[in-house]
Parts: C-alpha cells; structure tokens; sequence
C-alpha cells in the first residue's frame, strides 16, 4: 500500500460519510478455508467500503476501488464489476490520480460504475458537502486522516497470537460467512478469547468496539430478512433465521430434542447447551426489536461506533459527544451502548468492557 493509495483512501472515506455512509478501509476478502490444509486463499481486498443502513433496514453498499500508478482503468472496471457482484454491493466506483481516458469513462458507464481523477473525487465531495458531522474538525477528523489510519493498522498487527482468532473473523471470515451465521458467530468468537481480552487495554476496547459495529450490521441484516418474510412472532422467525432456514430449524430441533433426552439420562454432560438457539437467544431478541424500532438511527450508531473504534485503537480517550459537537445524536449513541452491553454480557467479558463503552460514547462534554 502505498502513501499515495491511502491519500485517495481517505478523500473517498470522506466522500463517503458526507453522502451519509458508515466506512471501513481494507476490507479484504478470501476462502474461509484451505483444501490443502495450508492459509486459506486470498480473493481480493475492498479499498474503502461504505455501509448505509436505509429506513426499511436494508443495507446499502457501495466499494471504492483507489490506485495510482500506471495499471489499465479499463481492465481494472471489469474486476470490480465482479467484485460489485460478489459482494453484492449496491454501486461501486473507482478514483484514480490521474485523468481517465475516454474509452474509460464510456465503459464505466456502460458498467454502472463511477469513475474519477483524484481531483474529480474532491470536487465531487464539495458537492456533497451536506453532512452534520464535523469531519473536518478535530477530534472526528483524524478518521480521515493516514497517520491515524496507518497507525490502526499497526497496532492490530501486533496482536498477540492468541487474539488470531479475533483478528482473523473480524478482518476476514465475517465478509465471507452467511448473514444468518454472523449473529452467533461474532458472540462465540469473542466469547472464546475472553480470557485474552483486557479490558484495561485501549487495543482490546477498541477492538471490542469494532465488533460491536459489525453486529449492529449483523443485526440489521437479520431485521430486514424478519420483516420480508416472518408470519409469526419475531422469537419463532429469529430462531429460524439463525438456524439457517425453516428445513434447518426442525432438523437442528430434532436434533436438540435427541440431545436433550440424552441429557436427562446423564449421557450428555448437564453444562453442554442442547437447545437450538444459542444461550443469549432472548436478550438477542429484546435488543433486535429495540433497534428495529429506531431503525433511523442505525448509520449514526455504526458511525459513533466507528470513531469510537478507531479512538480507542490509537489510544484517544475523547468522548463521542467531543468527536460530533452540537451533531452528537443521542438517540443513535444509547443504541451504541445497548449493543456493547448486549455483547458483553453474552459474550461473558469483563462487564468493564461495557462500562469503558458507556463512558467513551455518551458521557457529556466537560
């Protein structure tokens, strides 16, 4: 990566937010697994990716695909239309440091994408200048800026290795799995490293605030399949939806009931979970209906958990009100908050990590 591609990086972070996106930089994506038993196989990378959570609590995606250098925009236009597929993303453009071509700009067209010079981009953001967050005013600014970003990526590189796991889901298998997996699998992951995660570190904090961004992502995936397709109550359709499907929930319950008529023989270890949900189902099932319910402010929670992260990260202890000013959206930070806890709890951490949450994200300005 190099100093010139994190430059476009963050001029399309920004372009993003002001278009009302929550962003991640570096997204890579690749195989969950390795046939041959060796690291799995790397696909490729999302430069920047926006996500937007809309009122009807679909998701909107758009990727972002920066270089510079001399490589072929028109080959490159082909890729990301694939990548724009894969991903199911809903737009993606592409921004490159010099001017494109004709030929390129007639493809991008034919392609759906966008395409822009580095220039282009930053005439294009002072278009879409319409954003209430202060994200050009310290603190929120430093989102956007490299040293900030490069900085992050550092010091999530010197995990230590029995925090792999927790790197590893949150930079990789999350992209990869089922939507339907994601709720369980973003508790069970974290909930397995706990006795690894501090929550004195600023490092852990920050990480453990990521991880709340990608639930609330997960959750409203789930809300948005409930409400297309549920005909019942919302504890019957969620325990489908975990399961996978209608078919997979009766036989997973089959199963459950085999297990737990094996277990009141004490053939099965009493401590061993034999139920089909997962032992956080009904506080799981409060909290989707509490956000669902403030469906409108679910960008702006992703967006404060999002700063809050990268603070932690780097080690700045400002609060969200500081980072958002007169912007600060209260409503979408006791959401935030509802999140961490949940996640806390379920996940059997230190009830500091909530508590260090609470106090970064809604305590008010001095």
């Amino acid at each position: 990566m190099t100093e010139l591609d994190m430059g476009l990086k963050m001029d399309a972070r920004r372009l993003l937010w002001h278009q009302g996106y929550s962003t991640r930089v570096d997204v890579p994506l690749r195989a969950l697994e390795s046939a041959e038993g060796g690291s799995p196989e790397s696909f490729t990378d999302l430069d920047v990716l926006g996500v937007r959570i809309n009122a009807d609590l679909s998701i909107q995606r758009t990727i972002v695909d920066c270089k510079t250098g001399k490589s072929s925009a028109i080959s490159r236009m082909f890729w990301v239309k694939g990548l724009v597929d894969f991903f199911d993303a809903d737009r993606a453009f592409l921004v490159r440091d010099r001017v494109l071509s004709d030929g390129a700009r007639q493809l991008a067209s034919r392609l759906s994408l966008g395409a822009y010079s580095g220039e282009e981009l930053i005439a294009l953001t002072e278009t879409f200048a319409t954003t209430e967050a202060p994200i050009d005013t310290a603190p929120l600014s430093g989102l956007f800026s490299q040293g900030v970003v490069s900085d992050v990526n550092q010091r999530l590189g010197g995990l230590a290795k029995n925090l792999d796991k927790v790197k590893e889901f949150r930079q990789f298998d999350y992209w990869i799995i089922e939507p339907h997996r994601k709720l369980v699998l973003t508790v069970d992951t974290l909930y397995d490293a706990r006795q690894w995660l501090d929550p004195q570190n600023p490092i852990h904090v920050g990480i453990f605030l990521d991880y709340a961004w990608l639930f609330v992502v997960a959750v409203a995936q789930a809300a948005s399949h409930l409400l297309a397709t549920r005909s019942g109550g919302i504890h019957g359709a969620l325990s489908e939806y975990i399961a996978g499907g209608t078919e997979a929930y009766r036989q997973k319950s089959e199963i459950a009931g085999l297990l737990g008529e094996l277990q009141r023989r004490r053939r099965v270890p009493g401590r061993v979970n034999v139920d089909v949900n997962p032992p956080f189902f009904d506080p799981l099932a409060e909290l989707l209906t509490r956000l669902v319910r403030r469906n409108d402010r679910l960008t702006g929670c992703l967006r404060i958990l999002e700063w809050q992260s990268t603070a932690a990260l780097t080690g700045n202890r400002a609060t969200s009100r500081s980072a958002f000013g007169e912007n600060f959206d209260v409503v979408a930070a006791k959401l935030a908050v509802d999140v961490t806890e949940f996640i806390t709890k379920a996940s059997e951490l230190s009830p500091l990590f909530a508590e260090h949450a609470t106090a970064l994200i809604l305590t008010p300005n001095p």
